[in-house]
């Protein structure tokens, strides 16, 4: 608007908005150095004019502007995935988003692959670890299903799993795998009391390494994590499912030697 509009300063922007004369509250909001408060976006919604549907649009991205933890950027991501989909973006697209919401959507797609499998939510519910509910299980099957991961044989009636990918990699996805990734870790933390040692393997290791060495550290997970999954593939079918996790991050910030003589 100021490139199209020379002539038309912030602060009138900000006047015409209800704002203080001469105050810079817009400016510095629209060049991202304040953010903007509850009630100045009620107050901008309302000298907008905007409809009661534009209106709360508005809002859940001001909001979005202020959330400063990834539990409410993935709240308000929802509701404005109800509020104003992306243009093309399709139903299943956003069942992609909320395969990783739950950590169970996961395991339950592994569950399904195993012989014996009963698509009864109460017999899922039963075999997840730890258990959720038959409603639960209902709604995670029904999301795998139009996802296209999971399919009913109409003929025999067995479910098997399908080849079909979930891909993550843009913004909005990436709040969905790090509470799917976050949710994995506390479920790792509660097995320490909650699984027998004999069923688990947790282990760790604090290093001292240059900038070299972290890198082959992660090239070596990554290697790793091909293996395991080879390893698997090649295996017999399986009768349980299990979680890795792995992790690497810095204990330290690394030292700046950039006003050494």
């Amino acid at each position: 608007m100021k490139a199209q509009l020379a002539s038309f300063s912030y602060k009138e922007f900000g006047e015409l908005l209800g704002f203080a004369a001469g105050s810079t509250y817009v400016h510095l909001a629209l060049n991202a150095k304040r953010r903007l408060s509850p009630r100045a976006l009620s107050t901008i919604a309302a000298a907008l004019g905007l409809s009661a549907g534009d209106r709360r649009v508005f809002l859940a991205l001001g909001y979005l502007g202020r959330a400063r933890t990834t539990e409410e950027r993935r709240q308000i991501l929802g509701e404005l995935e109800q509020l104003a989909p992306a243009p093309g973006q399709s139903r299943l697209r956003r069942d992609q988003h909320r395969y990783h919401e739950q950590w169970y959507h996961v395991a339950l797609r592994e569950l399904v692959a195993m012989p014996g499998f009963r698509a009864d939510p109460r017999w899922i519910a039963r075999r997840l670890r730890p258990r959720i509910t038959a409603a639960e299980a209902r709604r995670a099957l029904d999301t795998l299903v139009r996802l296209e991961l999971v399919v009913r044989d109409e003929a025999s009636g067995a479910w098997q799993v399908t080849h079909q990918q979930v891909t993550t990699g843009d913004d909005v996805r990436s709040i969905y795998v790090r509470t799917f990734h976050r949710r994995m870790m506390q479920l790792a933390a509660d097995s320490l009391d909650t699984v027998p040692a004999a069923e688990r393997e947790v282990s760790a290791l604090t290093l001292g390494v240059d900038a070299a060495t972290a890198t082959a550290l992660k090239e070596r997970v990554r290697a790793f994590r091909k293996e395991i999954v080879a390893l698997v593939a090649a295996a017999p079918p399986g009768d349980r499912v299990v979680q890795l996790n792995l992790q690497l991050f810095p204990l330290t910030e690394a030292e700046d030697h950039g006003d050494e003589a």
